[in-house]
């Protein structure tokens, strides 16, 4: 069923922490009955009880505490317990990625999980978690989509190939041990896709959906998601079309990503399709370190 239909909100006041099935009625001036009242389209229990544009904004303060205080002062910690100096950690270093990515991402993804209890909702249908075995099928149809995005960018943008080493060698030293890629992998090839799913489109776009519908949820939902990674092209200071390469290709992922949302109503297949797609990367980043 559509998402806008399955997460749709209830007559229940948001912060009510009682069963969202039972909804009060008035029988005589003075009296009120619980009765059971069978939604047309979905039970009871498969509803979200809340305001989607709370949502929204709980969403993206996640992601910037995740980004900001957690990133920051899991490089504090770094830094104290290695004895590098603090421009160590600010230029590529082999320990960057995976000292600020796993914490940043594993402490997004317990907020989510941690606000899906709260109120009435349930994290099964507040974040519409589901895995079928197709969702590889839609997994893989985002990394051929992106390969090819990404190839027409970098031509019509004219990208030098330099700009892309550039790219990849903030997320990859060449000095990355194998012990070093496991982990920075870990990060960027599962831990990211996953954190950035439940946000983005477990709690963003289903948001977006219920107070709009999905033709607005998707392209705004692919903006939200595309301009966070702009700060990464400004840190790097590479060229503007490759600023913009990167950008475009990264909104054109959201909306790919986003739309398998619509399709199954599930972030299996969104997950999955952003770990393929981050895989990729880091499995072409091995290939290049380790074994050409």
């Amino acid at each position: 069923m559509p998402i806008s239909e399955q997460f749709r909100d209830q007559d229940a006041p948001e912060w009510s922490w009682g069963d969202p099935s039972q909804v009060a009625i008035a029988q005589e001036p003075g009296t009120t009955t619980l009765t059971a009242e069978e939604p047309a389209d979905a039970s009871a229990e498969d509803a979200v009880v809340g305001r989607p544009w709370l949502d929204v904004l709980m969403g993206m303060v996640f992601f910037l505490i995740g980004q900001l205080i957690i990133g920051l002062l899991a490089v504090v910690v770094y830094l104290m317990v290695s004895g590098k100096p603090l421009m160590a950690a600010a230029k590529a270093n082999p320990d960057t990625v995976a000292v600020t990515l796993i914490p940043v991402s594993l402490a997004t993804i317990a907020m989510v999980i941690g606000w899906s209890f709260v109120g009435n909702r349930r994290p099964k249908t507040f974040l519409s978690w589901g895995f079928k075995p197709v969702d590889v099928l839609w997994g893989l149809g985002t990394v051929v989509i992106s390969v090819v995005v990404g190839v027409v960018l970098a031509a019509l943008f004219q990208v030098p190939p330099e700009e892309s080493a550039q790219l990849n060698s903030a997320l990859w030293p060449a000095d990355i041990s194998p012990t070093q890629a496991l982990w920075a992998g870990l990060a960027i090839g599962i831990l990211v896709p996953i954190a950035e799913e439940m946000v983005f489109r477990g709690m963003i776009q289903n948001a977006l959906s219920r107070w709009f519908n999905h033709w607005v949820a998707l392209p705004v939902t692919a903006l939200i998601f595309a301009l966070p990674h702009l700060p990464n092209f400004l840190f790097l200071q590479v060229s503007s079309a490759a600023m913009w390469s990167g950008i475009i290709q990264v909104a054109i992922l959201g909306l790919v990503i986003g739309a398998i949302l619509i399709k199954t109503g599930r972030l299996g297949g969104c997950i999955l399709a952003h770990i393929f797609n981050n895989s990729m990367v880091v499995l072409t980043l091995v290939y290049t370190t380790f074994m050409a």
